[in-house]
């Protein structure tokens, strides 16, 4: 069960008059605006009926318009899922729903949850200078421990561990992985389908949270594909300028997406052949940490 599925639940529990809109990447704000006035017109406010027949061009009569929508003597709530797409498609939609919540929203009494899986940029919206600065209360959703992992795919802890290391706790990956499924055989299963929720999911992941010149779809294949230093990175990675590859990694590590051993203690390896330790220095050059005592010192960026 992911953050959406989360929040729907909570809304059909508290019984209470609601809109719940999902973004999807529209290539127009005229796009969006027409699939909000869908869901709202079809909602449980009891102002919907205002939306039949309506067409606003911009998001400041539609929000305008939801505000009449809601309703005066009772807790309503609005959901505004995936709302990093609504922004990427409108810089100004951020600025106008803050205008629409200091004057109409606020007044009423009225829950307004905004969800979306770019936390980079859900993040910075309540940042100083944001218009929706000091305005909302953050709540991150965080994926399924080990322990959750292991008890629903029903594996022993080791196999655990190496599950949630390569599904990161996501239940939507999870899902797809049948219960006693070993790593091996879910991986030769999930990588080969690029609709798999393990390849949409990361695609996604870095569509929505990295710009694309800084290509982090392309270290990151050569960091999992073994590569330790920056020339041997570079290399795999199509001969990268060494200047972009480190502003890949520093968008990466500022993201969370990979991290540094300053950061964190190097994976320790659990068994042969299954996980080897990583490190990169503070400044970013290369350093060593031996994985065996028979075994030359692998390197790291």
């Amino acid at each position: 069960m992911g953050k959406s599925r989360l929040v729907e639940e909570f809304v059909e529990r508290t019984g209470v008059p609601h809109l719940f809109f999902t973004a999807s990447a529209q290539p127009t704000p005229a796009a969006d605006l027409r699939l909000f006035v869908a869901a709202a017109a079809g909602s449980t406010l009891p102002g919907a009926g205002l939306f039949a027949g309506q067409a606003p061009a911009t998001w400041d009569a539609a929000l305008t318009l939801l505000a009449a929508a809601l309703p005066a003597d009772q807790t309503s709530v609005v959901v505004l899922d995936e709302m990093p797409y609504l922004i990427a498609s409108d810089p100004g939609f951020e600025g106008t729903l803050q205008k629409v919540f200091d004057r109409e929203l606020s007044r009423r009494p009225v829950l307004l949850i905004c969800v979306g899986s770019d936390l980079a940029m859900m993040e910075a919206l309540n940042d100083y200078g944001r218009p929706f600065h000091q305005r909302a209360t953050e709540m991150v959703v965080p994926p399924l421990s080990p322990g959750d992992v292991g008890e629903m795919l029903q594996l022993p802890s080791a196999d655990a561990i190496d599950a949630y290391l390569v599904t990161g706790g996501l239940p939507l990956v999870l899902d797809d992985w049948a219960p006693g499924e070993t790593v091996r055989d879910y991986l030769a299963k999930a990588v080969p389908d690029p609709t798999s929720a393990l390849i949409v999911s990361g695609e996604r992941a870095l569509a929505a949270e990295f710009p694309p010149q800084s290509q982090p779809g392309v270290v990151l294949r050569a960091i999992g594909s073994g590569e330790r230093t920056a020339s041997s990175i570079a290399g795999a990675a199509g001969g990268i300028p060494q200047a972009s590859l480190h502003r890949a990694l520093r968008l990466l590590a500022d993201n969370g997406s990979w991290r540094p051993p300053s950061r964190c203690p190097p994976v320790l390896r659990a068994r042969p052949g299954t996980w080897s330790p990583i490190r990169i220095s503070a400044s970013g050059s290369p350093s060593s940490i031996p994985t065996s005592p028979r075994s030359s010192a692998a390197e790291g960026i």
